[in-house]
């Protein structure tokens, strides 16, 4: 998954979503939530 983030997997392997997913299960393990007012979003 690290390497889907940094573009060195094709996304025909792993979807778009898949990865997306990941980043924000990854950034919410790490208490870190600053694309909720980057995108502002309710939170």
């Amino acid at each position: 998954m690290r390497c889907a983030l940094c573009g060195t997997l094709s996304h025909q392997l792993i979807s778009y979503e898949i990865t997306a997913d990941y980043l924000l299960y990854w950034l919410n393990r790490r208490n870190n939530y600053v694309y909720v007012d980057f995108l502002g979003l309710d939170g």
